[in-house]
């Protein structure tokens, strides 16, 4: 009876691997330990199983399930052979677990970071002799080595899973066929694509689905020619199809894949409509650019040239950087560097200037519509060591949204100018005073001579020679004091 229990048992449970087929293997559940012909001499059988280092998971064939403090089990698990459990240990044992069971044997179970123990506990002492205890040794081995074959297909499950994951989420719509198997595999993204609605659609299906996405490409003829050099072996393995209506474009990467027996096609159709289009764009941008860049040039040009054809220092001012830009005249005439700061062109102004200039500038600058800018003001010149009169006028550059971004204009020494400016005021101030001082000796003659005009309109025509004698000696009085005034006129200049 024993030997039959020992041989069924063997051979339904561990040798024919009824386990897989007749219950589903759960980590969570030990049901399938528990078959009748196999544990029919078995009362109860108990799974302790650790989680980590704290807590481990206990279930027994009578659907208890419990969590427990894992320091507690720690000697059982350090145990590495099967044993029948003492006395003490199984009172040790019930204190945690409610075993009813006089006897119980316990079967260490490892691998693969699992560790666990199977205890078989019997109402009555079994027959411990040779057939039983290998049957024990030959359970541990097969679950020992179940559990290692269900982890590494739960561990490709998830690699499955992961992957799959992964094909899903990336924009490429990916389409796998496996020829030899008639199978295949298509993403989200490449199902919208080829307009398949199903989720598992059929190789058929996929097949008519990618001929008529060809047919629509305006290069089909190319398509079909490029994929003939493939599936021989030759051809490119990138390139583009092209769609009319609606516009669009696929780069696509066909690639035989071939392991062992193994065969099928990886097909990646990546949408670069938008790659193409900003292609385009930035090929216009591109053309654009060189043209700018040709009027550039020529602005610079003219802008050297009109620095060589005058003596003003013409400046540039990049708003945004607060950088300038001088002409030659600034470096010759002033004696500056080429490149400065708009605070270096402020300090150098005039301290009584300096309020007043920089007010103005800033206005125009901050203004959202002013362009124009000119001043005079008295700028430090480094070559000389004196202040010069400065006349300064700029142009502002405006961006799309009205903002200041660059300022252009020229810087023009009128010292020279000045200076004779002064000495005429100097002048008229004199002649002003002469005119001043000499009025009354001018007065006295004209007055004289306007009398006697008045009495020539009424006299006899006897006393005329006199009248006319005496307005003679008033001219020449007259002429005596303009002579005299010419005179300091000259003597002032």
């Amino acid at each position: 009876m024993k030997t039959d229990w020992y041989k069924n048992g063997v051979e339904l449970l561990l040798l024919n691997e009824k386990i897989r087929t007749t219950v589903p293997f759960q980590m969570e559940s030990v049901a399938f330990l528990y078959p009748a012909k196999v544990f029919s001499l078995a009362d109860e059988v108990w799974w302790v199983e650790k989680i980590d280092n704290l807590k481990v998971s206990v279930l027994n064939t009578r659907g208890q399930k419990q969590m427990e403090n894992a320091v507690f089990f720690r000697p059982f698990f350090n145990q590495d052979t099967v044993s029948v459990l003492t006395e003490e240990q199984l009172n040790i044992l019930r204190t945690k677990l409610s075993i009813r069971q006089e006897t119980a044997i316990l079967l260490p179970v490892e691998g693969n970071g699992l560790h666990a123990f199977l205890l078989l506990a019997y109402a009555t002492q079994p027959d411990l002799g040779t057939g039983f205890s290998d049957f024990l040794s030959v359970l541990r081995i097969r679950i020992s080595a179940l559990f290692e074959n269900w982890q590494k297909e739960r561990q490709l499950e998830k690699i499955r899973v992961r992957f799959k994951g992964i094909l899903e989420s990336i924009s490429q719509n990916i389409v796998f066929i496996a020829e030899n198997e008639h199978y295949c595999w298509l993403n989200g993204h490449a199902r919208r694509l080829l307009g398949i609605n199903e989720k598992n659609p059929s190789l058929l299906a996929v097949r008519q689905a990618m001929a008529a996405l060809r047919s629509r490409a305006s290069n089909a003829l190319e398509i079909e020619d490029e994929m003939l050099s493939v599936f021989q072996g030759g051809g490119r393995e990138n390139w583009h199809w092209y769609f009319p209506d609606p516009a669009m474009v696929l780069k696509v990467h066909c690639r035989r894949v071939r392991s062992g027996d193994f065969r099928g096609i990886l097909w990646v159709f990546d949408d670069v409509s938008r790659i193409a289009a900003y292609e385009e764009q930035l090929e216009q941008q591109n053309k654009a650019l060189e043209e700018n860049y040709r009027a550039l040039e020529r602005v610079t040009e003219r802008y050297v040239l009109a620095g060589k054809a005058t003596n003003d220092a013409i400046w540039d001012w990049d708003l945004i950087s607060d950088t300038i830009s001088w002409s030659n005249s600034f470096l010759e005439d002033f004696g500056y560097e080429k490149e400065t700061r708009g605070t270096f062109w402020e300090s150098k102004i005039h301290p009584q200037d300096q309020e007043r200039t920089i007010a103005s500038i800033y206005k125009i600058i901050r203004s959202s519509h002013l362009t124009n800018w000119e001043e005079e003001y008295r700028f430090f010149n480094l070559k000389k060591g004196t202040y010069a009169y400065i006349k300064d006028r700029g142009f502002v550059i405006r961006d799309a949204e009205g903002r200041a971004v660059r300022m252009v204009g020229s810087m023009q020494d009128i010292t020279a100018l000045k200076m004779i400016e002064k000495e005429v005021v100097r002048h008229n101030e004199r002649l002003m005073d002469i005119a001043n001082m000499n009025s009354h000796l001018v007065r006295k003659p004209v007055a004289n001579m306007l009398g006697l005009i008045q009495l020539l309109k009424a006299s006899d025509p006897k006393e005329l020679g006199l009248l006319i004698s005496m307005l003679e000696d008033c001219g020449e009085e007259l002429d005596q004091i303009v002579k005299e005034i010419n005179c300091k006129s000259k003597f002032s200049g």
